[in-house]
């Protein structure tokens, strides 16, 4: 499934709609979790809610944790090509950014977990 290009927002909307959405926030909360980071949510949060959330944790760390970020890219097994290609200038952008690539990895995982499930 392509979802390169696509908004966070447009991936979350895509998960829900394949009823996925539970699965995804589970799996970012246990991604967060192993990197040693709260995060705090939930299945009944808007697409737009939980995409906010993302930005703003990502947002923090970028300016207060940088390790930790690192550590939760290395986590969440992000390709260190794909946070290249972000060409955003100022750390809100680069924030809204890393959460976009942060929210269509978790929809991969999902995607392969049921794809490959019997």
């Amino acid at each position: 499934m392509d979802i390169e290009g696509k908004s966070g927002v447009e991936v979350l909307q895509l998960a829900r709609g394949k009823g996925w959405y539970p699965a995804l926030v589970q799996q970012l909360q246990k991604d967060f979790g192993l990197a040693r980071i709260d995060f705090k949510a939930n299945e009944e949060m808007s697409v737009k809610s939980l995409k906010r959330l993302v930005k703003e944790k990502v947002f923090f760390l970028l300016m207060e944790d940088y390790p930790s970020l690192l550590n939760l890219l290395y986590v969440m097994d992000i390709e260190e090509r794909k946070l290249q290609e972000i060409k955003a200038q100022g750390v809100v952008e680069v924030a809204d950014e890393i959460s976009d690539v942060l929210l269509r990895r978790m929809f991969k995982k999902i995607w392969l977990r049921k794809k490959y499930s019997t």
